[in-house]
């Protein structure tokens, strides 16, 4: 953004501008009137913070072509804040009697990665969305560059892979407002491997695949029956999760846990068949909301480690126990061993077919 400002707003611009904020520390600032403040994976999210020490690095900001912009940058940039640490009391100007405290904000990876409940290393959550993102925890850097990576509030790193194509893709496949159970219904009388059918799921780009222009495309052809549609729509999501997945192994992680939350992943269908390609376990959540509800969990850990410590409680209260407290699961869904060998074949078509 800011080289892009350089093109885009003028030298007034860039001289009134008293504060850089993501937007998850901007509402903190509203809401307390504290602007002067961040959080580590709120600061991680913009590229300019040295994920191994949780601080600002200047020559990020080389990238910005006029001196006098990057020294304006630079002092415009917020402190980088503990996640324990109070950003402040909800101002008075919010209309309420009590005001509760704000600490400082998550980013979206982070929330989701939280509200999958993937809190220690090897832990993984998908999250089955607008987009399709496949986040993992880990206390190392992953291996080779094929994986973004950010820094959590309280110490580990987010490995991540998000998917431009997720539930937009779908919804491009079955039309608007479908009737959702009778899709379900046909799809599942459909075999494994939807009769030979495979679709390229790109209604947008996808560059960390390669794949750099639309590319929706059925393979050999497009079936009539829309039982088979959906279902090798579902395949294909399934497969470039699984990609995914692959990519976090190659980088180092030991997987341990694999949650699923997100509007796709109310289709039992769907955990079904990403459970058997993946040939793992998946637990399920009960929350759709998964950003949401783990923001609420970072908030927890926070607020009671800011009143233990108030009150002389040496005993911390980690993320892990916020989990434990507010995430819950649904149920686990098993791999389906008819269907192992026909979703190995499928996905090595997949991988060809990207080119």
């Amino acid at each position: 953004h800011l080289v892009k400002d350089e093109l885009t707003l003028d030298e007034t611009d860039w001289r009134r501008t008293a504060h850089i904020l993501s937007h998850g520390s901007l509402a903190a600032g509203y809401l307390t009137g504290n602007f002067d403040v961040t959080s580590v994976s709120s600061a991680a999210s913009t590229g300019i913070m040295d994920l191994r020490n949780n601080q600002w690095r200047r020559e990020m900001l080389d990238a910005i072509e006029c001196p006098e912009y990057r020294d304006l940058a630079w002092n415009a940039l917020p402190r980088i804040i503990d996640h324990q640490e109070p950003v402040g009391s909800l101002s008075t100007a919010c209309g309420v009697s009590v005001a509760p405290m704000i600490f400082p904000t998550s980013d979206d990876q982070q929330a989701g990665l939280i509200g999958g409940g993937a809190v220690d290393a090897g832990q993984m959550a998908i999250i089955l969305g607008t987009s399709a993102v496949v986040n993992s925890s880990s206390d190392q850097i992953p291996r080779g560059d094929q994986l973004d990576v950010m820094r959590l509030n309280w110490g580990p790193y987010l490995w991540m892979r998000c998917y431009n194509n997720g539930a937009q893709f779908l919804n491009k496949i079955v039309g608007r407002n479908p009737a959702w159970a009778t899709l379900e219904s046909e799809a599942s009388a459909v075999p494994a491997g939807s009769h030979g059918t495979l679709i390229a799921p790109f209604l947008f780009a996808e560059p960390s695949l390669g794949v750099m222009t639309p590319r929706l495309r059925w393979l050999p052809r497009q079936p009539r029956e829309r039982g088979i549609r959906y279902r090798a729509a579902l395949e294909a999501l399934a497969y470039l999760i699984a990609l995914g997945v692959k990519q976090h192994e190659k980088a180092g992680q030991a997987i341990t846990r694999i949650t699923v939350s997100g509007g796709v992943a109310r289709s039992p269908l769907m955990c079904e068949i990403l459970a058997s390609v993946l040939d793992r376990p998946l637990d399920l959540l009960v929350s759709d909301e998964g950003p949401a509800l783990g923001a609420a969990v970072t908030a927890l850990a926070a607020m009671e480690n800011h009143l233990r410590r108030h009150n002389g409680v040496s005993e911390p209260f980690t993320v892990a126990d916020a989990v434990a407290r507010m995430v819950r699961f649904r149920g686990t869904v098993q791999p389906n061993p008819a269907w192992r060998s026909v979703y190995r074949k499928g996905l090595s078509q997949f991988s060809k077919s990207l080119g």
